[in-house]
């Protein structure tokens, strides 16, 4: 009994665990944009006139990174990690700007550990150049 418990409480924890990284992807890019708005009205009642347009990059790229592909799953709904999705995973990779790891976990919407895995996979594979650690050049 012990054992089925268990295993539920993993199967859960791995269904749920994407949809709370993805719930704080969007709270912490709408508290930015927020803050930003405050940060222009707040300028342009110094300033008078109207406020200025946002200079600050969004924080996490468009969701229209690679739209044309969507992964194989198994019977579990987990990604099968194939060629073609390694291709994929380095298009939107080097379409994620400054934060390439939050673009696959937006674009996949899956978790951060995730995503370090298929990156790995995908360097592994020659799909993207090695890296020194924190730097995103791909």
């Amino acid at each position: 009994m012990a054992e089925v418990k268990a295993e539920m409480n993993r199967m859960i924890h791995e269904d749920l665990t994407p949809l709370f990284d993805r719930i704080e992807q969007v709270m912490q890019q709408r508290i930015a944009d927020a803050l930003d708005r405050q940060r222009q009205e707040l300028a342009a009642s110094i300033l008078g006139g109207a406020p200025a347009p946002a200079t600050r990059e969004p924080t996490i790229p468009d969701n229209n990174l690679a739209p044309h592909y969507e992964p194989s799953l198994d019977s579990r709904g987990r990604i099968i990690v194939n060629d073609e999705f390694l291709q994929n995973v380095a298009d939107v990779y080097r379409s994620g700007g400054s934060q390439p790891n939050q673009a696959l976990q937006q674009r996949f919407g899956r978790s951060r550990s995730s995503v370090s895995a298929w990156i790995r996979k995908a360097r592994e594979a020659g799909y993207l150049p090695e890296t020194s650690q924190g730097r995103t050049e791909a």
